[in-house]
């Protein structure tokens, strides 16, 4: 996998832009389209040793939620209690299974998340949605998600500030059915600055 960022030339608008996607080797920062306000998360290029970037403007994370209806943020989860009630009760570090894909030890996490689906290009393409993490390890992660996987990258943030732990985009892998609601298991991408 190349660890040379890929340009983005144009937002989904059509309007030039001058970024770079994200990878393991850089951060993602919110970007707004000069033309039709969409939130790209992406890096900005450095020329002679400035930031230089062109058709956007610096962003905040909170703009993803500022642009929806107050009514759309304040809808619960749509995961049932007892599914939410049934991942923490299983909150503790397991032993890898022989068959485990990931290649370090996972962690059970069990707390609330903000998920927001992005296009291939990094912009924000849908309504955020109240989701719970699973497990997380050094690659990747586990959310319990009340939708399949329909979004080709997700950003995550952790709604309990006490965690400390910054967004982050995931590309997700694999998808399976969990109760109401669904398993999705990715890789991390990046992290998110704001």
């Amino acid at each position: 996998m190349s660890t040379t960022p890929q340009r983005l030339d144009r937002c989904d608008c059509g309007s030039p832009v001058s970024l770079l996607k994200p990878n393991r080797t850089t951060r993602a920062r919110p970007w707004q389209c000069l033309r039709c306000g969409t939130i790209i998360l992406a890096t900005v290029e450095r020329k002679s040793g400035s930031e230089f970037h062109g058709g956007v403007r610096p962003a905040h994370f909170r703009q993803i939620y500022s642009r929806l209806p107050v009514q759309t943020i304040a809808v619960p989860s749509r995961l049932s209690d007892e599914d939410i009630r049934q991942v923490r009760s299983c909150a503790e570090c397991v032993e890898l299974p022989a068959h485990e894909m990931r290649n370090s030890t996972r962690y059970a996490i069990t707390a609330p998340l903000t998920v927001v689906s992005l296009n291939e290009k990094f912009a924000v393409t849908g309504l955020p949605a109240i989701a719970h993490s699973i497990d997380i390890s050094t690659g990747g992660m586990a959310i319990l998600h009340p939708a399949p996987t329909t979004a080709p990258l997700y950003a995550i943030e952790f709604m309990d500030a006490s965690l400390s732990i910054s967004p982050v985009i995931l590309r997700p892998v694999r998808c399976s059915r969990l109760g109401s609601g669904y398993v999705i298991a990715g890789e991390f991408v990046c992290r998110v600055d704001y």
